[in-house]
């Protein structure tokens, strides 16, 4: 991982807390962590990040694939920018 995908981790997770997906609640709060401690998290070979996001109990799969597709929307328009 590079100075940029670290970038792109804040951004997602900014866009995440101004704009919630559906039943999302808790969130960490890797858009206002520094980028020299985001890359403490990566994995031992530096190429991974996991990037969780919590959502209630009550929310369904329709929900949670309805989600996922908007997840997928909110990287790559951030990728594409």
């Amino acid at each position: 991982l590079q100075s940029q995908d670290y970038k792109l981790i804040q951004d997602v997770y900014k866009e995440l807390k101004a704009s919630p997906l559906k039943e999302q609640s808790t969130l960490p709060p890797f858009d206002t962590i520094p980028e020299q401690v985001l890359s403490k998290s990566a994995s031992k070979d530096g190429t991974s990040f996991v990037t969780p996001v919590f959502f209630n109990k009550s929310a369904g799969t329709d929900i949670l694939k309805g989600n996922l597709e908007e997840f997928r929307k909110i990287v790559n328009s951030k990728v594409d920018e």
